[in-house]
């Protein structure tokens, strides 16, 4: 039996909600009306208030060259934006500006969770299909901002999808226990 774990990491959370544009309210997302968006930017102004360069290198983390561009336009090293983004990202979910995001995405994790639920038997067989996998472990789905108010379209299923995939081939290379985290 596949079962899947819907989780929160609040650090990666703040993170995502850092480096995510935020949709507009008719966007199909998990989260429904304006307020939860504008709770969302209140949280990314507070988090560039708190420090505009972390959030800069957060954002640009996966383009490496932009990073470089970043450090030598600062004069500050990559190795210390990076200790910045980390000190920032391990503060952030401590902030009462954050809450909000949190329960917000909490709700989201919620009805994500009863969709999943609701529509068990037919994923299960989309996703054994797909991968060609008879799944009897538990996969954790991680519900960030991203996947749920952002301009950026996800399929949440897709996202599931990749988590699975993930998890199944980590278990046939036989690097981690279905369920371990590295």
């Amino acid at each position: 039996m596949l079962s899947v774990n819907f989780q929160i990491d609040k650090v990666y959370l703040a993170y995502k909600a850092i480096v995510s544009e935020i949709s507009g309210d008719g966007d199909e997302t998990f989260i429904k009306g304006q307020e939860p968006r504008d709770r969302l930017g209140r949280f990314k102004e507070f988090a560039a208030a708190q420090d505009q360069l972390a959030c800069d290198f957060l954002k640009a983390s996966d383009r490496f060259f932009d990073i470089m561009v970043l450090a030598n336009h600062t004069g500050i090293a990559a190795a210390a934006l990076a200790q910045r983004a980390e000190d920032l990202l391990q503060a952030l979910p401590f902030a009462a500006q954050f809450q909000p995001v949190l329960a917000d995405t909490e709700k989201a994790l919620n009805d994500l969770k009863a969709e999943w639920l609701a529509n068990y038997d037919k994923s299960r067989s989309i996703v054994e299909d797909i991968t060609g996998i008879k799944f009897d472990k538990t996969v954790d789905v991680f519900v960030t901002r991203e996947y749920l108010a952002s301009k950026t379209k996800h399929d949440i299923f897709a996202f599931n999808l990749q988590a699975v995939k993930s998890e199944a081939a980590r278990v046939e290379l036989g690097k981690t226990k279905a369920g371990d985290r590295k």
